[in-house]
C-alpha cells in the first residue's frame, strides 16, 4: 500500500495500530461487513429453500 514503508512487518504494523489508534481500530468496518454477510446468507438460504420446495414437487 501507500504507507507500507511505515512498517517493518505485519507484527510491527499491528503493534503500531494498537498503540496509535487503540484496539477498536481492528474492528473498523465490522458492522457494515456483518450486515452485508447476514443479508447474503439470508438471500442464499431463501433461494436454497425455494429450490428445495420446487425440486420436492418435481421429484417427490
Amino acid at each position: 500500500g501507500l504507507e507500507a514503508a511505515k512498517y517493518k512487518g505485519s507484527l510491527d504494523c499491528a503493534v503500531q495500530i494498537w498503540k496509535k489508534e487503540g484496539p477498536a481500530a481492528f474492528y473498523k468496518g465490522t458492522v457494515p461487513r456483518l450486515g452485508r454477510v447476514c443479508l447474503d446468507v439470508a438471500i442464499t438460504f431463501m433461494i436454497y429453500d425455494s429450490f428445495m420446495e420446487l425440486f420436492n414437487k418435481v421429484w417427490p
